[in-house]
């Protein structure tokens, strides 16, 4: 997979986004096949001059860069918008990309083949990200609770190791990322197809920088619809086999990965977002219900203060 710089080098260059009233819109986004076409959009210069995607090498770096002011945008699951208000952070819900209908993973080494087998096992997870919120989804189905498996907190590029080690039995993890355990023999126990549509990412930003560049926002999540729209409607154009390059897979290969996300277009955020929000506010609730049963968080959140209802607008 394409290597990626962690997050320091790039904080040691940034100062703090929106709060110092600049007018380049800094974008952080993980390696989340769902945001490869933002990133080869951003390498052809069609998110404009004031637009810069940082990608980072995991959800974790992320979201440390939003609390840090590193970045003034973040790609980030519901999920970790509810953290980031549980920590008293201000995010601001502009806009929806995607779904995972799939793409998100739980693999387990032979002889693992069901999610009961994981009694007293354990489990590598991006703890600080949305994967905690997926384990803790996956255990209450399978009728378990924390103290019933070993949970280890590692990052994306550090479960390899630890699977090779025989450290672990179990890895929760999503693609491109996914593809090497598959390659090791692990088996499929549980994918992201069975969470309702629960795994949703959108276009967080912080409430000063909606406050002080609307218009940079709106043009930003405008960009983000033309590119959803066209991202692989020819696959003959060859934008699969360089969206695979990206990940040192074949276009065939990254074609497959990709069918694991749902793309969220104008008309799908139009139904989130209109009568004031109300389906939205609905799912936020809903999401912040499950980390409070999970002990994700330790106090409610008002869902209410972190949608942003603005007219969609389909073109740039």
């Amino acid at each position: 997979m394409k290597r990626l710089l962690p997050f320091a080098l790039f904080a040691a260059a940034l100062l703090t986004g929106c709060d110092h009233r600049e007018t380049e819109l800094r974008v952080g986004a993980s390696p989340w096949p769902g945001n490869a076409p933002l990133f080869v959009a951003a390498d052809d210069g069609r998110l404009g001059p004031n637009t810069r995607m940082v990608e980072f090498t995991s959800e974790t770096a992320a979201l440390q860069a939003f609390r840090n002011q590193a970045i003034d945008v973040a790609i980030l699951t519901l999920d970790e918008v509810v953290l980031l208000a549980s920590e008293g952070q201000r995010p601001r819900v502009a806009a929806l990309t995607d779904v995972s209908v799939g793409a998100g993973v739980l693999l387990g080494r032979p002889p693992i083949a069901s999610l009961a087998e994981l009694k007293g096992r354990a489990i590598a997870v991006e703890g600080t990200g949305v994967g905690g919120f997926i384990l803790s989804h996956v255990l209450r189905q399978a009728g378990l609770a924390p103290a019933d498996v070993t949970i280890v907190s590692l990052l994306p590029h550090e479960q390899p190791f630890a699977y090779a080690e025989r450290r672990v039995d179990a890895v929760l993890t999503d693609e491109p990322y996914a593809a090497e355990f598959r390659q090791r023999g692990a088996r499929r126990l549980f994918d992201t197809g069975g969470m309702d549509g629960d795994v949703i990412r959108a276009v967080v930003v912080r409430d000063t920088c909606i406050a002080e560049h609307a218009a940079q926002v709106d043009h930003l999540v405008a960009k983000i619809f033309a590119i959803s729209r066209d991202r692989l409607a020819d696959e003959g154009n060859g934008m699969a086999e360089r969206l695979g390059r990206r990940y040192d897979i074949t276009g065939m290969e990254f074609s497959a990965m990709y069918a694991g996300v749902k793309i969220l277009g104008p008309e799908d955020n139009a139904a989130y977002f209109s009568n004031g929000g109300q389906r939205l506010k609905a799912m936020l609730s809903h999401i912040q219900q499950e980390m409070l049963d999970g002990r994700l968080i330790s106090q409610p959140v008002d869902v209410s203060a972190l949608v942003t209802v603005r007219p969609i607008r389909e073109k740039p």
